[in-house]
């Protein structure tokens, strides 16, 4: 059993160390990028986004519950985000095929950009 657990120790190592995931593609599913702090800075999120490795993001945009017509909150709400995409060519990228998931993924690997897809979910 010692073999065992040294052997599942050096793979654990293995994964943790820098440059184990560098050809990795990395997505988060998870809805978006956030700062929990009380002052959000947008800046600290893409930092931290780039320093994790993170290829891509998807987005949950739009109407998902509440008070609000929902078309007219998810338009809105695509709006908004598309604009952010443009302002910051830098660090965001509209994702339409995996071919753009692989742009941004040596974008990630030159860690000049970091590449956000977005999803549209309406209804």
């Amino acid at each position: 059993m010692p073999g065992a657990l040294a052997g599942s120790a050096a793979a654990v190592a293995e994964a943790l160390s820098p440059g184990h995931w560098a050809d990795a593609i990395i997505v988060n599913a998870l809805g978006g990028l956030e700062d929990p702090n009380p002052k959000p800075s947008d800046e600290r999120v893409m930092r931290e986004a780039h320093a994790s490795g993170l290829t891509a993001v998807n987005l949950t945009l739009g109407y998902v519950f509440g008070d609000g017509d929902p078309f007219e909150t998810t338009v809105r709400d695509i709006a908004k985000t598309d604009s952010q995409v443009r302002a910051d060519g830098r660090n965001l990228l509209k994702v339409w095929t995996a071919a753009d998931i692989l742009r941004a993924q040596d974008g990630r690997q030159d860690r000049s950009h970091l590449r956000i897809p977005e999803r549209h979910h309406v209804g």
